[in-house]
């Protein structure tokens, strides 16, 4: 990815090579030579900071190697992040060590601000209890603006050097806040959803809602996030398709076409794929994400059906929209053996090429007989399937 970018040796990029390039996590981490670690509701991630901190010091690292710890209060209540307070104090780390710490009086789901401590503990301080133990504590009116944070960061790095207590900022913050909610209306969308500001477990992925919320912070941050107006994924099995196709395409490179074989209609009903619906859907969703497009109908007894049952092109029903909803080229099957049938498929706009597995074997050479003109001399398939009948034959030699 860096390559790609030109970004293998650009200074910005330097910490790639120590963490790679991966998703984040959902919760606050850190990899760096020390270790690697997860932060989440047990504070572990905050909990080793100090001991962060205090590493680099003791191995003469540049002062200008800062250790930033972003956390909630409600995961300050494990034993190991109180006993970070004073082991941070004891260390003398303020020169290397910033805690950015989100308070909304654990607030999550179903409550923005949260009502563990109710008011009328109007003594309770968080920032007087870091201070209690010797912090250099700061505080933010609105934890959620940038500007605000930055300024902080600054003001951190601009401090006396020779104040060695550790510092923290605390920012009053609101849970699952967004860049576009406006009195708790998603512009674009509507009313948040409720119960589930900062946990969005049952929303389709691309939904409305996730579109709604990207808007704004595409606008702000002049960035784009990849496919999200492609729509929701149908369900699991076409979020396979893509990543298997995206994964292979990323391997092979320039090296090789990347086709995708699919069965448009399962012949199932209600019970499987429609091509009417859902097969469609998959054309539309990875329209253009392959180099190829080879389309047919399942299970084996309709693909390949003998001639008892299906003429030839019998499969032109269920096909034929593939070419209206892509740009790379479609091959289609369905027992040609007529020259005058496949030209019209392709005339017609149904495919760009014809697949002809049976009426190869009955006559290998019927390319070279299209080609010189010798209609008449073809062998046709019978579509008799006596061929396949020999494979799915087990028999020991």
């Amino acid at each position: 990815l860096l390559k790609d970018n030109d970004l293998t040796d650009h200074p910005i990029m330097a910490q790639a090579h120590i963490r790679g390039i991966r998703s984040l996590a959902g919760h606050s981490e850190t990899t760096d030579l020390t270790n690697d670690v997860n932060g989440g509701p047990s504070g572990i991630g905050i909990a080793t900071a100090a001991g962060k901190a205090a590493f680099w010091d003791i191995v003469g690292a540049p002062d200008s190697l800062k250790v930033i710890a972003i956390e909630g209060e409600f995961a300050l209540t494990s034993g190991h992040s109180q006993e970070m307070k004073t082991a941070a104090v004891a260390q003398q780390v303020g020169k290397r060590l910033r805690i950015l710490l989100s308070y909304n009086n654990a607030g999550i789901d179903d409550e923005l601000v949260g009502s563990v401590i109710r008011p009328v503990y109007d003594a309770y301080r968080i920032e007087d209890q870091w201070a209690a133990y010797g912090w250099n504590v700061m505080t933010l009116d609105n934890g959620n603006d940038y500007d605000q944070v930055v300024a902080a960061l600054k003001t951190m790095e601009e401090w006396d050097h020779e104040d060695d207590r550790p510092m923290i900022v605390v920012g009053k913050t609101v849970k699952g806040w967004w860049p576009g909610a406006v009195d708790g209306q998603i512009p674009g969308y509507g009313e948040q959803v409720v119960s589930y500001h900062s946990h969005p477990y049952n929303l389709a992925m691309n939904s409305d809602y996730f579109v709604a919320l990207a808007g704004p912070f595409e606008k702000r941050f002049g960035v784009e996030f990849e496919a999200i107006q492609d729509g929701a994924f149908s369900d699991n099995r076409a979020r396979l398709i893509g990543e298997l196709l995206e994964d292979t395409k990323e391997a092979v490179g320039d090296k090789a076409a990347v086709a995708l074989r699919f069965a448009v209609d399962e012949n199932r009903g209600e019970h499987g794929i429609r091509w009417q619906e859902e097969g469609q859907a998959v054309v539309e969703m990875f329209s253009d994400l392959p180099d190829l497009w080879d389309v047919n109908i399942s299970d084996w007894s309709y693909d390949s059906a003998t001639s008892r049952f299906a003429d030839e092109a019998f499969q032109e029903p269920y096909v034929a929209f593939v070419k209206q909803k892509t740009d790379k080229p479609v091959v289609t099957v369905g027992r040609y053996t007529s020259p005058d049938t496949m030209i019209s498929q392709i005339n017609r706009g149904i495919t760009d090429l014809i697949g002809a597995a049976r009426p190869s074997i009955a006559d290998p050479f019927l390319p070279m007989k299209i080609e010189e003109g010798r209609n008449e001399d073809i062998r046709e398939c019978i579509g008799c399937n006596i061929c396949v009948a020999m494979e799915n034959t087990v028999s020991l030699f």
